[in-house]
């Protein structure tokens, strides 16, 4: 995963502590969660989309009563595993 895009999903200080220890950063720093709205923009997507990825348990999501929200570092994890050709 780039730079760029680790600094966008984790910010500054949390893209550091990720490349140094990703399961050390995840444990030291409380995320930032991000909207639905967030996210979406983040990933290129509409809402609707968000939304039936979310409905099929195809991202990781946060539950907070009828909210949803994302986890930085999830939606990093997800977008790596999703990454094609090398």
């Amino acid at each position: 995963m780039s730079d760029i895009v680790r600094t966008q999903l984790l910010g500054n200080d949390g893209a550091r502590q990720a490349r140094q220890s990703p399961r050390l950063a995840a444990r030291t720093s409380l995320e930032t969660l991000l909207t639905l709205r967030q996210t979406a923009a983040l990933l290129s997507v509409s809402e609707k989309s968000l939304r039936r990825l979310v409905a099929y348990q195809r991202i990781p999501c946060v539950r907070i009563g009828r909210q949803l929200r994302f986890l930085p570092s999830d939606l990093l994890r997800w977008v790596s595993a999703r990454r094609e050709g090398g």
